[in-house]
C-alpha cells in the first residue's frame, strides 16, 4: 500500500492523468471496453508496476575483461 504513495516521477504521473482521461471519456460515451483498457491504465501508475519496473527492459551490462598485456623484453643492442 505504500509503494502507492512513494517515488512519483513525471511519467507516472502522467500516465495516471491519460487514465483518468481516459476513463471519463469511456464513461461519457459508455464505451465499456475503453472502461477496462482506462483501468489498467490507471492500476499501473498507482501500484508502480509495467514492463520496466521490475528491471525486464534493462539492458545487462557487458562484462569488461582485462587484456592481460605482454611485457615487452627490450635488449640492448651495442
Amino acid at each position: 500500500m505504500l509503494q502507492i504513495f512513494q517515488k512519483w516521477t513525471l511519467f507516472r504521473a502522467l500516465g495516471l492523468a491519460v487514465g483518468l482521461l481516459l476513463l471519463t471519456e469511456a464513461l461519457r460515451s459508455q464505451n465499456w471496453f475503453m472502461v477496462a483498457a482506462a483501468a489498467v491504465l490507471i492500476i499501473m501508475p498507482m501500484l508502480n508496476i509495467g514492463c520496466c519496473s521490475n528491471g525486464g527492459c534493462g539492458i545487462q551490462a557487458d562484462k569488461v575483461t582485462a587484456k592481460t598485456q605482454k611485457e615487452t623484453d627490450y635488449e640492448e643492442v651495442v
